[in-house]
């Protein structure tokens, strides 16, 4: 896509945890109008808003208004939020578009997207492909859910390069065009039933 595309737009970024924070500032290297919302007020969350490459990102700690979305031409959800959240529910009766951090990442990134999940063994599968491809004198970046979020490096990737990318049920939900060159699913067991209703609904995220 198009760098100029995200130019003037107006994005919620729900959630600021470090994927939050990631793609909020590079919403703002793109040139959009950004908007933060997180329902928690500590020093957690105070300490990533400090991370904000500008005061002209809007920040709404402590609760969510409708306000803060209503104007949006779409939001973009941190993998922690759940589709219970007020922002999630107003964004539906609005028709505003979600996305989640790695498709947002991915509709900008030029290199060659290689994705891990599984319920277990993830980091360990990423970390192993990004030193392959490195040892083979290849530019890689090591990223997703394994620490640094795909959105913080995505702008400093260039044709050619190739991304080892970790990725997480949660951060699948709200893709839309993300297809990796390759995907692997490790394996598949029981877990995040707090999340999902079962073991089905787990399934269609990692697929």
């Amino acid at each position: 896509m198009e760098l100029d595309y995200f130019r003037g737009k107006r994005v919620t970024v729900v959630g600021l945890a470090r994927s939050g924070l990631a793609s909020a500032n590079l919403l703002f290297d793109l040139g959009a109008s950004v908007s933060v919302t997180d329902v928690s007020d500590n020093q957690a969350v105070r300490l990533a808003a400090a991370g904000l490459k500008s005061l002209r990102i809007k920040t709404e700690l402590g609760r969510h208004t409708p306000e803060t979305i209503d104007q949006a031409d779409f939001l973009v959800v941190s993998p922690g939020v759940a589709d219970s959240a007020l922002p999630l529910i107003w964004a539906a009766q609005r028709n505003i578009p979600v996305l989640s951090e790695i498709e947002l990442g991915w509709l900008v990134c030029p290199a060659t997207v290689i994705a891990v999940t599984g319920t277990n063994g993830k980091t360990t599968v990423t970390t192993l492909i990004g030193r392959v491809l490195e040892k083979s004198g290849k530019r890689v970046f090591t990223c997703g859910n394994i620490g640094r979020p795909f959105c913080q490096e995505v702008l400093k990737m260039q044709t050619g390069d190739f991304v080892s990318l970790e990725v997480s049920s949660f951060q699948l939900e709200r893709i839309a065009s993300f297809k990796p060159k390759v995907a692997a699913i490790l394996n598949f067991s029981r877990n995040h039933l707090d999340r999902y209703p079962g073991m089905r609904e787990y399934l269609e995220a990692k697929k």
